[in-house]
């Protein structure tokens, strides 16, 4: 109750009750179901709200994830993101804009098939309204919160101000809500316009990495069109 309470006005609610207690019991699926619009900067691994389950578990029993992905909520998010445009007039649809590099994508999280099945939902996801990918260049030099990954999350409501969420290694969050504390990652997204590509272009390497993956011949062909060109 008192995690819902917050939810709705989460400055009065600090302001009252101190915001201590209040950040220690949030978690990410509690703010994203306010929340209207997700920014998502992935360097390490895919955000558990666009893994497959394949992706998932390979990561689990790597020890790179703790727990099992949570089937409800993120169907429920990824519910809002297939929303149209008279569903958006009525209800709340949640818009994702995922950034991740090609070092993500090229990572072996599994096996091959692991990957290809992961990498086909991606341009699934692509075909929803409310969602965006942008890969990062793998062919750009350094930049600015280069190896950085962490989630802004953005409400339509004007008495919220945007939160940005940072994993930490021991599997705690930290939600950073000050203007000083978000300033370095809004100067990341701005960044990152310079070196991702376009969202067609992302769409397509998608399409082509999973190709190379499900058959070795198609693979063997997209590196001898490469080396000719």
């Amino acid at each position: 109750m008192r995690v819902a309470q917050r939810a709705v006005d989460p400055q009065m609610w600090d302001r009252i009750n101190g915001d201590a207690w209040a950040r220690l019991t949030w978690t990410p699926w509690d703010v994203l179901a306010e929340a209207s619009e997700l920014v998502i900067v992935a360097s390490e691994t895919l955000p558990e709200l666009v893994r497959t389950g394949g992706y998932h578990a390979a990561l689990v029993e790597s020890g790179a994830a703790a727990n099992d992905i949570d089937l409800a909520n993120q169907q429920e998010a990824l519910s809002r993101l297939s929303m149209g445009t008279k569903q958006a007039a009525k209800l709340r649809r949640l818009n994702v804009r995922l950034i991740v590099t090609e070092q993500v994508l090229n990572d072996g999280v599994g096996d091959s098939r692991v990957m290809a099945d992961q990498l086909e939902h991606l341009e699934e996801l692509g075909e929803l309204p409310g969602f965006e990918l942008r890969i990062v260049d793998g062919d750009v030099g350094p930049y600015f919160g280069m190896g950085v990954s962490f989630t802004v999350m953005r409400f339509v409501e004007k008495r919220f101000d945007d939160v940005v969420l940072l994993h930490t290694l021991h599997g705690g969050n930290t939600w950073l809500e000050s203007a000083v504390e978000r300033a370095p990652y809004e100067r990341v997204l701005v960044a990152l316009r310079d070196v991702v590509r376009t969202e067609e272009l992302s769409l397509l390497w998608l399409n082509e990495a999973s190709l190379r993956l499900r058959d070795p011949a198609r693979r063997l062909q997209l590196v001898t069109d490469h080396a000719r060109s």
